[in-house]
């Protein structure tokens, strides 16, 4: 293939904290003929992609599930994947017979974790079961007595049971009740829209922070004082333009001389993400997420006619703020003056702001054949994918730096 394609979907604990990615891969806009049949290829792109991209820039730190074809298993093809880093994933359609348990029980030995993808059980799946160390059962094919039931009759010591396809707060609290280790789907991401919650303290704080920040008719003087009203925001903003992540060639000594140097609208924008990494009771994936998906909208705006690449990068972060707060978009938007183009692309994602954010969301989910509205391919894409996964990455880290 010419290209590799990639996505990934968090896994994450009972405390709704991720603890891994599951690698999802696309053929492309082209299903061009080759040797192997569509599962092995699939699993072909996984190696090339998780070898060309590096698994740190796909995944930091977290390990990655990977789904491969049985050949894959048989004929050993895995082994060019690090075993500490990696958990080989069965698919649900691959027979257990003794060639196959016979690989399985080899890639145990070399250190490998194995999950099964998608498992029902069934007396006839018993020897796959006894070499698991994860077993993933799809709530999307299960009542809520079934999906208990596979707890009672799976649960053993060592054995991790993960509740995939979950994709409401209300079906994460059965399997969440039901037992299960691990859970996987978007439900983590989506807002509690069932009644209003009042903002505690600080969330009301960072909302007036935030809003303020986003007046139009804020000036040097203005904002600055704003920042500077608050010591940590502050202290907090001069360490973050000192460090690598901007490689500025002097040093920046006052919020001032920041906003003189860098721009009101850049200062606005680390003001942002400094304000909502304060966020502690929500997934650290969350603001990455957010962070990363900001990035790519500003690089697709540097690829267009747009020339204010600031509010691209204002329309990916604030996409997950109704997240943040536990609140609707529509209340934000009510309560935050932003212009009506940035509002457009938030709560309708209209305007080129919006179709950028439908790209970003796309590429983030690698479905090419859903991205109607980008002039790029989906190679293209996906090397800007990558460039806002790195870019996030080196926030990331002088984010955790400001905090030691």
């Amino acid at each position: 293939m010419s290209h590799a394609q990639i996505a990934r979907q968090a896994i994450v604990d009972r405390n709704v904290e991720v603890r891994a990615y599951e690698l999802l891969f696309r053929r492309g806009t082209e299903n061009a003929a080759g040797t192997f049949d569509g599962d092995t290829a699939t699993a072909t792109v996984a190696m090339n992609t998780l070898l060309e991209l590096g698994l740190y820039t796909v995944a930091g730190e977290h390990p990655v599930f990977v789904n491969l074809t049985r050949a894959f298993f048989v004929d050993d093809l895995y082994t060019a994947l690090p075993h500490e880093r990696v958990v080989l994933e069965v698919l649900e359609d691959i027979e257990p017979d003794y060639e196959f348990i016979a690989a399985l029980s080899r890639a145990k030995c070399r250190g490998y974790r194995i999950a099964l993808d998608d498992y029902v059980h069934s007396e006839h799946k018993r020897p796959l079961v006894d070499l698991a160390d994860v077993i993933k059962v799809d709530a999307a094919l299960m009542d809520d007595d079934e999906l208990r039931r596979h707890v009672s009759i799976l649960r053993r010591p060592g054995l991790q049971l993960l509740a995939e396809k979950i994709e409401t707060r209300e079906r994460f609290k059965v399997a969440w009740d039901a037992g299960y280790d691990l859970f996987q789907g978007w439900f983590y991401a989506q807002p509690d829209v069932m009644k209003r919650k009042k903002l505690a303290a600080n969330r009301a704080s960072l909302m007036q922070i935030l809003a303020a920040l986003e007046d139009p008719t804020a000036d040097f003087e203005k904002i600055g004082a704003l920042i500077q009203r608050d010591l940590a925001l502050s202290h907090k903003l001069l360490r973050y333009v000192n460090s690598a992540a901007l490689s500025l060639a002097q040093r920046v000594d006052s919020v001032r001389h920041a906003c003189t140097l860098l721009g009101i609208d850049r200062v606005r924008s680390i003001a942002r993400l400094l304000l909502l990494s304060e966020v502690t009771d929500k997934p650290r994936e969350l603001m990455l997420n957010a962070l990363s998906r900001a990035r790519l909208c500003q690089l697709l705006a540097g690829r267009g006619s747009a020339k204010d690449d600031q509010k691209y990068f204002t329309v990916g972060l604030f996409s997950l703020l109704d997240v943040y707060l536990d609140t609707t978009m529509e209340t934000l938007l009510k309560e935050m003056p932003l212009s009506d183009e940035i509002k457009a692309a938030l709560l309708e994602h209209r305007g080129h702001a919006g179709s950028a954010l439908d790209v970003a969301v796309a590429c983030e989910r690698a479905d090419w054949n859903g991205i109607e509205n980008s002039s790029l391919s989906p190679a293209e894409l996906q090397k800007l994918y990558v460039s806002a996964l790195n870019w996030t990455l080196q926030v990331e880290q002088s984010l955790v730096g400001m905090k030691r």
